[in-house]
């Protein structure tokens, strides 16, 4: 199910309307016009999809399909966007290994999202942000625990691997 709050007033959140199926794990991110749920991890069939759902804010329904993630079925990436596209990166395809693919799509037209770049490594759970210019991971899991403390960006523009932003205070990214 997907709920939704009016941000203007306080009050509970209210039926909004229902997604292709229950999924866990998955990422999500959205524009004025459009909220997006990224891949995840069916609960029914226990499999990962590839699938990229959205729900039209001006009219309360049922999510539509917008395309599938050319990476692949996955679950426990992070996703950031810009006005116009949709960058979503990490989680893992194939068991607990995670991956470094960043794939992207325009939140406008719906389709199939492409290759954008790479993250410096292979990541899982990692948290994302952005403005209009920059999208970025911080941390998460590169191949064993404990966890990285690397901060990495792209110009969401321009198709590239990410570049060094910094460091967390920690790399304690328990569950």
């Amino acid at each position: 199910a997907a709920d939704y709050i009016t941000v203007a007033t306080t009050g509970n959140a209210q039926d909004f309307g229902e997604m292709d199926y229950y999924t866990y794990g998955g990422q999500g991110c959205g524009n004025t016009t459009r909220a997006f749920y990224i891949q995840g991890y069916q609960y029914n069939t226990s499999s990962r999809v590839d699938t990229i759902q959205y729900f039209t804010f001006a009219t309360p329904g049922n999510s539509t399909d917008f395309g599938n993630v050319g990476s692949g079925a996955g679950r426990y990436g992070a996703a950031c966007n810009s006005a116009t596209r949709a960058l979503t990166a990490g989680g893992d395809t194939t068991g607990p290994f995670p991956q470094n693919r960043i794939d992207y799509f325009a939140m406008d037209t719906p389709g199939n999202s492409t290759s954008f770049g790479n993250l410096a490594g292979d990541n899982q759970e990692p948290n994302a942000t952005s403005d209009e210019t920059r999208g970025l991971w911080l941390g998460g899991y590169e191949g064993s625990m404990p966890g990285t403390d690397r901060i990495q960006y792209v110009t969401m523009d321009t198709t590239s691997n990410t570049t060094d932003f910094g460091n967390l205070i920690s790399n304690d990214n328990t569950r």
